[in-house]
């Protein structure tokens, strides 16, 4: 029994440890560009407008909704919650379509950001595995292009976990994970040599002129998913799945709570 409990504090304290390396990284992208670290267009960097960056974000929730209508979820719009927000792209356009909205992330810069960005909806830091609300408190919890940051699958496991936690009878998850990524981006050339020169003392701002960033990218596959799912107790509606110009395919699931 006591060594069970030390492996789950160690576990624990590894999570966090990864976690701490996590924020620390976005923090950096926020400083140095955060608008082109939620949508790192290649032509776009270092010259998002804010309404154009905005309005992107508005076309997605709109495509967003039709798609939820079609399917009959959310039966409520009153709460609902944008996890890994950055500065709020996603999370202006949600209120407008849900009596509360909140923006969860793990940089406190980027949070800074989307308080002064859209000051209608709540903002939180988050630096644990575990997320700060109730069980089933959301009609619609929505991520996009954030699990496949994180550091690991477990962690990928762990969020997609909390995400189905807190979402409301009645109500929807939608989250899109890579299931295949390609091997350049399986390998992380740019973030290593990122990593190595940050060590050195190498400024944020002159490795990304350097076209050299901290992002991970971690694939998952629905197999790993489905069993998430299932042991949340909720169903699985609908699926999309797209392959990218890179080379990357992606899933988005949209899973319902029905009890």
């Amino acid at each position: 029994m006591k060594q069970n409990v030390e492996t789950l504090l160690e576990g624990v304290k590894s999570n966090m440890s990864v976690l701490a390396r996590q924020r620390r990284d976005w923090d950096e992208l926020a400083g140095v560009d955060a608008m082109w670290a939620v949508l790192t267009y290649s032509e776009k960097k270092g010259c998002w407008s804010e309404e154009e960056f905005f309005a992107h974000g508005e076309e997605e929730i709109a495509v967003l909704m039709k798609t939820l209508e079609s399917l009959g979820y959310p039966k409520k719009h009153e709460t609902a919650l944008d996890f890994g927000c950055g500065v709020g792209r996603l999370t202006r356009a949600m209120t407008r379509r849900f009596s509360r909205v909140f923006g969860i992330d793990i940089s406190a810069t980027m949070i800074e950001a989307a308080r002064r960005y859209t000051p209608s909806a709540a903002f939180a830091v988050n630096e644990s595995t575990q997320l700060p609300f109730p069980d089933k408190t959301f009609d619609l919890v929505y991520t996009r292009i954030v699990l496949q940051h994180l550091p690991s699958k477990d962690l990928i496991l762990d969020y997609t976990s909390e995400l189905l936690r807190v979402i409301k009878e009645g109500g929807i998850a939608v989250f899109q994970f890579p299931t295949k990524i390609s091997f350049l981006h399986r390998i992380q050339p740019r973030r290593r040599v990122y990593s190595a020169l940050r060590k050195l003392g190498v400024s944020p701002s002159k490795l990304f002129k350097a076209n050299l960033t901290p992002m991970r990218m971690v694939a998952i596959s629905e197999k790993e998913m489905d069993t998430v799912v299932a042991n949340a107790n909720c169903q699985l509606v609908h699926v999309v799945r797209n392959m990218t110009e890179e080379r990357h395919q992606s899933s988005t699931y949209y899973v319902a709570r029905t009890r």
